[in-house]
């Protein structure tokens, strides 16, 4: 179908699509970000903090697994579209099959960790309803096309209509059925299908989808191999985001760990800010590597300054709001949780910096260092967290948490060359942050200081 092209896409086509692709990708990511918080507290509220820490410790559980279902690859195929190497329909099947298999993947880990593991037979069935969601990823496919086009409004539409039906689905759930955790986890699943309908539908309308090719053996063993080490260090990604709240259930009780889990959701929910800019940069970050030197290092400096800007909104905005809010949206039961949530809030400036750090690693094919600083992350929250957590609670995860967050997205990169530069763009972007201009973002000069 023809695309409608607006006016001012016809000034300068290179800041319409810009301009349009972040006003879409805005628009369903809060959403995304209302919906989120809504549905927080309709299951904080109706489920109460020991039913709703039993619920979020499963879906951390589940949730640092999570890159496994699309096996952390997907930015390689976005990048593998742009280049238009090799036809877009084979392109996609290798996708689609590479999470058919991470989906299988995620399953059997759940189901291990449910049958062998420590975990209450509730708490494991929930683990296994969880992990089923991953069976859709294979038919969301469609949204790494659209992304490669530079249009993410067809995606916006399905992600809101996707978020509605969500959003009143567990509403209502949680309403006739407020014991039933099974049912409640469920939505997970329809959420995946739901959005695979919806892709489907919204980017056919919008764009000329390729038909997937029979996936072949070889081209997508060919693409694991390419990116093995991105899916690992993906892993690690999420492991680390979720270390903290599955070692708290070794020491504290359901009720505290909601609360904290509960925290990490909603500074993980403001998450969809830099991810937004990822998409909707990722394709300007690659071109400007293809034009030359100097363009690209002025868009990772400019990237760099924006995620500054962003994460000082976010944190003043939290530590401002939270003491007022939390008790107000999700009772008195969940009270302490205004006090640690500034001191949480600071995961998400380490979050915005390792967006801009994986946009350089996916851009110059670094895949298999980002494994290093990810690994030396976990092994420091790990060991941080088992000696400070039995004494000092959740500020000993706070504390674990945010100390080797530090560790892994600034000083570990120092040890490579192509990386080290990275560092001191992150550090001068951060400190010329009042520098930043959209114009270098659209069209990165080399003379930009």
């Amino acid at each position: 179908m023809k695309k409608t092209i607006a006016w001012w896409e016809r000034l300068d086509p290179d800041m319409g699509r810009m301009l349009r692709n972040l006003s879409w990708g805005t628009a369903a990511r809060l959403l995304s970000l209302a919906a989120g918080l809504a549905v927080s507290v309709i299951l904080a509220r109706g489920l109460g903090a020991e039913k709703f820490g039993q619920y979020q410790y499963a879906l951390s559980i589940m949730s640092a697994l999570a890159i496994l279902a699309t096996m952390g690859l997907d930015k390689i195929f976005v990048r593998d579209l742009l280049q238009h190497q090799r036809p877009a329909g084979e392109i996609l099947a290798e996708a689609a099959a590479l999470r058919g298999v991470g989906g299988v993947l995620v399953m059997l880990i759940c189901g291990g960790i449910a049958l062998w593991g420590s975990l209450p037979a509730e708490e494991g069935v929930l683990l296994c309803i969880f992990a089923l969601s991953h069976f859709v990823a294979p038919f969301q496919v469609s949204a790494l096309y659209a992304e490669s086009c530079q249009d993410l409004s067809p995606v916006a539409k399905a992600q809101f209509w996707k978020t509605l039906i969500g959003l009143g689905g567990r509403a209502l759930t949680v309403w006739i059925f407020p014991d039933n955790l099974n049912l409640i986890a469920l939505w997970l699943l329809l959420d995946g299908i739901a959005l695979a309908v919806l892709l489907q539908h919204y980017i056919k309308r919008r764009l000329s989808l390729p038909a997937l090719n029979k996936p072949k053996l070889a081209p997508v063993l060919g693409t694991f191999r390419r990116g093995w080490a991105r899916s690992l260090a993906g892993a690690a990604t999420h492991v680390h985001a979720y270390l903290d709240i599955i070692l708290l259930g070794f020491w504290l009780n359901k009720a505290t760990i909601g609360n904290y889990a509960l925290g990490v959701q909603i500074i993980a929910f403001c998450g969809f800010i830099p991810m937004m800019l990822l998409d909707v940069l990722f394709p300007k970050v690659v071109l400007a590597y293809k034009k030359n030197e100097q363009a690209y290092h002025a868009i990772l400096i400019a990237f760099f300054r924006l995620s500054t800007i962003n994460s000082l909104v976010i944190i003043g905005a939290v530590t401002l709001c939270s003491k007022g809010i939390i008790p107000a949206m999700y009772g008195k039961e969940y009270e302490s949780l205004a006090t640690l949530l500034p001191f949480l809030a600071f995961r998400f400036l380490f979050m915005s910096f390792d967006i801009v750090r994986a946009a350089a690693v996916y851009t110059e094919d670094l895949l298999r260092w980002a494994l290093i600083p990810m690994g030396c992350g976990i092994i420091i929250n790990g060991l941080l967290s088992w000696m400070f957590i039995p004494t000092y609670g959740v500020w000993g995860a706070v504390f674990a948490s945010l100390f080797s967050y530090g560790i892994a997205t600034f000083f570990v990169d120092v040890m490579h060359p192509k990386m080290r530069k990275k560092v001191w763009f992150a550090f001068y972007g951060m400190a010329t942050f009042y520098k930043f201009r959209l114009s270098n973002l659209i069209n990165p000069q080399s003379g930009q200081k």
